[in-house]
């Protein structure tokens, strides 16, 4: 690494940043190793050269660098999320759990802890009563069953982005039962990246990452996707197309209508894919009324082969046609 005037390091790091928003995080590295961040005093910055690297599986280098704005930073909460992040990327988890201590002290009242929890638990490949013991029994006080209880019976779940409800109720002095449930799946991409399945829930988190194809789930197809997180916002490329997703996603499972595939055009019209059956929906708009109909018509198509034309249906034309194609 070289030591730049500047007039270099202004221009370089203009560079950078063109190249993350560009996300062509390849070249943004090629120009990152040209320099020596130890050097560098803005936390920002180096927050951002660690994310270029870790974008590129350069993990240990990631941390370094991390490190580096760690010790820079005078609140340096979200610095250790992503070294926490990065040490279970590394398979580390015994360095993961030694941040994790670190961010419970600077971040004792925030919600993402859970996150963090669960993230460690399921790299350590602990068993789902497991999980939920750790995480419901996790202060100097969990030795109390009513304190448990009244911890967790107004408990917001909404703050933990994989849980959907929970349920605790004392069985004895000694005993708690506690429900939890997890939230659904509503769709999935497939990222050539990650060489994985990325499945997403109703808000749009992403819920599960794994090789497997579950059944019931549609696949989405169409769309460009950023890297995908665990239990972090799908980060999928367009102003409004997560909102419209979900709300395609939602619609369907809501009137038992969920496709093989949901696919997305250049122009964002959707093309459902139910077999034989092919159903071009057109836009997100009128979307309810599109699929209320839908559920009308599909029985009757069953055992056919053709195109179900709502892409052109509104409420002053309602033309819905049937194309044979077979």
């Amino acid at each position: 690494m070289n030591a730049l005037d500047k007039e270099e390091f202004r221009i370089k790091l203009e560079e950078i940043n063109k190249l993350v928003q560009d996300k062509d995080y390849k070249g943004a590295m090629n120009i990152v190793d040209s320099i020596d961040w130890r050097r560098v005093k803005n936390v920002r910055t180096l927050c951002v050269v660690g994310e270029i690297y870790a974008a590129n599986g350069r993990y240990e280098d990631s941390k370094e660098i991390f490190l580096l704005a760690y010790h820079k930073a005078s609140i340096g909460k979200n610095i250790l999320y992503r070294l926490i992040e990065i040490s279970l990327r590394m398979d580390d988890i015994n360095e993961a759990e030694e941040f994790f201590e670190e961010y419970k002290q600077v971040a004792s009242n925030d919600s993402t802890q859970y996150i963090l929890q669960y993230k460690i638990a399921r790299a350590k490949n602990s068993s789902l009563n497991e999980q939920i013991k750790e995480w419901v029994l996790n202060d100097d006080y969990s030795w109390n069953t009513l304190y448990v209880y009244f911890k967790y019976r107004f408990f917001d779940t909404q703050e933990v982005p994989f849980i959907d409800t929970m349920e605790v109720s004392v069985k004895s002095p000694h005993t708690l039962h506690v429900e939890v449930y997890e939230k659904g799946l509503l769709g999935y991409l497939y990222m050539d990246s990650l060489g994985q399945n990325v499945y997403f829930d109703k808000d749009g988190f992403v819920v599960e990452m794994s090789t497997d194809v579950i059944e019931g789930v549609p696949q989405i197809t169409g769309l460009t996707c950023g890297d995908a997180v665990l239990y972090e916002k799908l980060d999928v490329s367009g102003k409004d197309t997560l909102k419209d997703l979900l709300a395609v996603t939602q619609t369907l499972k809501k009137y038992n209508l969920v496709p093989d595939t949901i696919n997305y055009d250049d122009q964002g019209n959707v093309t459902l894919q139910y077999g034989t059956i092919t159903v071009n929906l057109g836009q997100a708009t009128s979307l309810t009324e599109k699929v209320v109909r839908m559920e009308k018509i599909m029985p009757n198509l069953e055992g056919l082969t053709g195109i179900l034309h709502l892409e052109d249906w509104t409420e002053d034309t309602t033309d819905i046609t049937f194309e044979k194609t077979a």
